[in-house]
């Protein structure tokens, strides 16, 4: 028993070390963190796992932490956490860019990166949406709404296409998963009828050709979407969720054991 004790032991110490040498550590930011309890500018820097926000600003348009339930009709509080979300606003002549880096490297094979979004209204050729872009801030993949279609837009590698994802103004909740070093797997959760009723999207695709297709970070915009309450655009609890790798789960198996022997 003292060899198979041994071996457990080892397991754990190279599952822990498995875990500190991650390509991408674990990451997670939510808007009622208390970096936003003065607002959301650039360089606020809440929860763990990603470089500070980068904001962008032209003319007509902000950024704020406040209730997504007072877009659209104004029908829940959709994706709050304690009462709150990062808002974006952008008049007919204006638009905002708010950026973050992965702070321990760029998304590996298997690791997922999770967003909540909840658009209101968005004027005709205004735009909302998400992106995954290198370190140079070239796109890799976009999801977003465009103001006179009926859905939601995915772009990747196949170009711009419709997701069949129909318009709503009850948020929805967004995985994607890097499932090779150019292909991936999403789910979208969409909520209807005031967050009543849900349907799940499922899509697979690769990256937007690019000579880097390592994604480094994720982009939020608010094009041209109109003025007025109605017309903002929210997004909150993003993370990064790393694979467990062979060995952690091994190491996972040896503390099970361990346990057993212990009660022997």
């Amino acid at each position: 028993m003292k060899t198979i004790s041994f071996v457990l032991v080892a397991l754990l110490v190279a599952g822990t070390a498995a875990v500190v040498r991650g390509d991408a550590a674990p990451a997670l930011d939510t808007a009622d963190d208390s970096a936003y309890d003065a607002g959301w500018t650039n360089g606020s820097n809440g929860g763990y796992g990603f470089d500070p926000w980068s904001i962008s600003i032209n003319t007509t348009g902000g950024t704020f932490i406040g209730s997504s339930a007072n877009n659209g009709g104004g029908s829940s509080g959709d994706i709050d956490t304690g009462g709150e979300s990062w808002g974006l606003w952008s008049s007919t002549n204006g638009d905002v860019n708010v950026w973050r880096v992965f702070s321990n490297g760029t998304l590996a094979v298997g690791e997922v990166f999770e967003i909540d979004l909840d658009n209101g209204y968005i004027a005709d050729g205004g735009s909302v949406g998400l992106g995954l872009q290198n370190s140079g801030g070239a796109n890799l993949w976009e999801y977003y709404f465009v103001g006179g279609n009926s859905d939601y837009t995915i772009n990747d590698n196949a170009g711009q296409w419709d997701s069949g994802i129909p318009w709503t103004e009850d948020g929805m909740s967004l995985s994607f998963q890097l499932t090779g070093a150019t292909s991936y797997s999403v789910q979208v959760t969409a909520y209807f009828e005031g967050g009543i009723s849900s349907t799940n999207y499922n899509f697979t695709g690769h990256l937007i050709g690019d000579s880097d297709q390592n994604i480094a970070r994720f982009h939020l915009w608010s094009y041209q979407a109109g003025g007025g309450s109605a017309y903002d655009f929210f997004a909150n609890s993003a993370s990064v969720v790393p694979e467990p790798t062979p060995v952690t789960l091994l190491a996972g198996a040896g503390i099970a054991l361990l346990a057993v022997r212990r009660r022997r």
